[in-house]
C-alpha cells in the first residue's frame, strides 16, 4: 500500500481525499513530529521534522526560513523564529507556507556576537558540538490558536527579562506587562483563554483587568512544599482540559512531577497519583500532551516503538528533548540521521485531520 510509506503530514492528507481512499489505509497514532534544526553561528540555516514512526526526515517545499533566524516555539500547528535581520519574531506554517512578521521587538543585550542586537539569545540552551558554543530559543512564544484567527494573542516571554509581550497579528506595536518579582519565567500557556506562566513551582496568571485596566501578572497557585534548588525547569501542558504543571528534577528518584491546577478549588496544585495514565513530550518550545491510547499502533520497528519509548519512559510517560538531546541525537544517528547537520529542538504537533 502507498499509504504505509507515507509520513504523518502526506498521510493524513492522503485520508482526506475521499472515503474509499481513507478505508483503505489505516489510522496512524498521533505522535507529534521531532523538529531538527541546521545550524551555523548565526542561527538556524533550514528545518525539517522527523517522524518516529516511519523513521523519515520530512523536508517541507513550502516552508523557508530566513538566514540568521532563532527558533522561538511551537503552538497550534505554527512556528516561531526571531528574525535578526528584521528585529521581528516571524509565524510560519510550515505546511502551507503562511507566514506573518510580527512588530519589531525592543529588548536590548550584548548577546555575544560580533554586534549586539536588541533581543536576548540564550534561553533555554541547546548545545550545538559541532561549534562548541551555545545556541538557543531567544524567546519562547505562544498563541492562543492558529494565526490565521483574526482574534489570535501571541505572547512572548524572554531570558533575563521579568516581562510578558503580546500582540495580534495586524498589531503595529507589543504590550508589554512587566513583573517585579525576582524570577524569570520558565513557560507560558494559553489555556481556556486566559495566560497562565510558570517558574519552578510556582503559576501565574495575566490579569488583563487588574492595574487600572493595565494589566498584571499575579500569582495564582504554588506547588510545594518542596526543595526548589531540584527544580531544574517547569512546564505547563493542557491535557483533556485540564491545566498541568510538570516540573523537572535535578536529583532524586523521581525525575518529573505532574501537579493539576484545579481552578474550581482557588487554584489549588493537587499531585497527580495516576501519572502514568498521561503521555507528555517535553521540548525548547514547551510542552505536548496526550493520552496513551493516542499513541497505539505505532510500528515495532519504528524510532518511537524502539528508541524513543525505551530512552524516556518513566513513571510519569515523559519523552524529554529538553533533557535528554544527547542521548536522543546518539540514536537517530543509528537511523541514518546526520547529527552533525541536524540537531534535534522540540516537537511539533500539525494541525492535520487524523480521521
Amino acid at each position: 500500500m502507498i499509504a504505509d510509506h507515507l509520513n504523518a503530514i502526506d498521510h493524513a492528507n492522503f485520508r482526506s481525499v475521499c472515503s474509499s481512499w481513507r478505508a483503505s489505509s489505516y489510522k496512524r497514532p498521533t505522535i507529534p513530529l521531532i523538529i531538527m534544526g541546521n545550524y551555523n553561528k548565526r542561527g538556524i540555516q533550514t528545518i525539517c521534522f522527523f517522524d518516529t514512526d516511519i523513521n523519515h526526515i520530512i523536508n517541507l517545499s513550502k516552508f523557508t526560513i530566513e538566514f540568521g533566524s532563532y527558533f522561538c516555539g511551537s503552538s497550534h500547528g505554527w512556528l516561531a523564529f526571531f528574525s535578526q535581520p528584521f528585529l521581528r519574531i516571524c509565524l510560519q506554517n510550515p505546511i502551507t507556507g503562511a507566514r506573518f512578521m510580527l512588530p519589531k521587538t525592543y529588548v536590548y543585550c550584548d548577546a555575544g556576537f560580533d554586534e549586539p542586537f536588541p533581543i536576548k539569545v540564550m534561553l533555554y540552551p541547546i548545545e550545538v558540538r559541532k561549534f562548541g558554543l551555545l545556541n538557543s530559543l531567544p524567546a519562547k512564544v505562544v498563541l492562543s490558536g492558529p494565526a490565521t484567527d483574526p482574534h489570535c494573542i501571541i505572547a512572548i516571554i524572554w531570558r533575563h527579562c521579568q516581562r510578558v509581550d503580546f500582540c495580534k497579528v495586524k498589531d503595529e506595536a507589543w504590550k508589554t506587562i512587566e513583573y517585579y518579582g525576582r524570577l524569570v519565567f520558565q513557560d507560558l500557556l494559553f489555556y481556556k483563554g486566559h495566560l497562565y506562566l510558570s517558574y519552578k513551582a510556582n503559576i501565574f496568571h495575566l490579569d488583563m483587568e487588574a492595574n487600572k485596566g493595565e494589566g498584571e501578572i499575579v500569582l495564582v497557585a504554588r506547588a510545594g512544599p518542596m526543595e526548589f534548588g531540584r527544580i531544574k525547569m517547569s512546564f505547563l501542558v493542557e491535557f483533556c482540559g485540564d491545566l498541568l504543571l510538570i516540573l523537572c528534577f535535578n536529583i532524586g528518584d523521581c525525575k518529573y512531577k505532574l501537579w493539576k491546577v484545579n481552578l474550581e478549588k482557588n487554584n489549588r496544585l493537587e499531585l497527580l497519583q495516576d501519572q502514568g495514565e498521561r503521555v507528555v513530550f517535553l521540548g525548547h518550545s514547551g510542552a505536548v500532551g496526550m493520552p496513551p491510547m493516542s499513541l497505539l499502533g505505532s510500528r515495532p520497528d519504528s524510532f518511537f516503538g524502539r528508541e524513543l519509548f525505551n530512552m524516556f519512559q518513566s513513571d510519569c510517560n515523559v519523552f524529554d528533548v529538553y533533557d535528554h538531546y544527547g542521548d536522543m541525537n546518539l540514536k537517530l544517528k543509528e537511523y541514518e540521521v546526520d547529527i552533525n547537520i541536524w540537531e534535534p529542538i522540540s516537537w511539533f504537533q500539525p494541525c492535520l485531520q487524523y480521521s
